[in-house]
């Protein structure tokens, strides 16, 4: 990863941008949001390879655990639902901008003589 990317990712994850939305759901609806996260099928799949603080690790098998469901599938799902989020929101970011707003498009160059 380079610095720019995470920078970036920094930016996008830090405290004041970035709300984590399982932290407003109790234990039956964030029960209830995984076996729905669950219940959807997926195309197909690619295998990678991530690193992760050992911690973060174990507190994703703890909730897999906890909910039976194999702890990959859990990060696969969270990481969907995520990146969703995510995207909602740069869509919504871009419809809200009013047209009056748009930077004015640059007017030609005339050649002076």
């Amino acid at each position: 990863m380079t610095a720019r990317q995470k920078t970036k990712d920094e930016q996008i994850f830090s405290g004041d941008s970035f709300q984590d939305p399982y932290d407003a759901m109790n234990d039956e609806e964030f029960g209830s949001y995984v076996d729905r996260l669950f219940s959807d099928s997926q195309g197909p799949t690619r295998s990678i390879t991530i690193r992760m603080p050992e911690d973060l690790l174990n507190r994703i098998q703890r909730i897999a655990s906890r909910r039976r469901v194999p702890y990959q599938r859990l990060m696969k799902r969270m990481l969907e639902e995520s990146v969703s989020g995510l995207e909602r929101r740069a869509a919504a970011a871009t419809r809200t901008v009013p047209r009056n707003a748009r930077a004015p498009a640059a007017k030609p160059r005339t050649r002076e003589r």
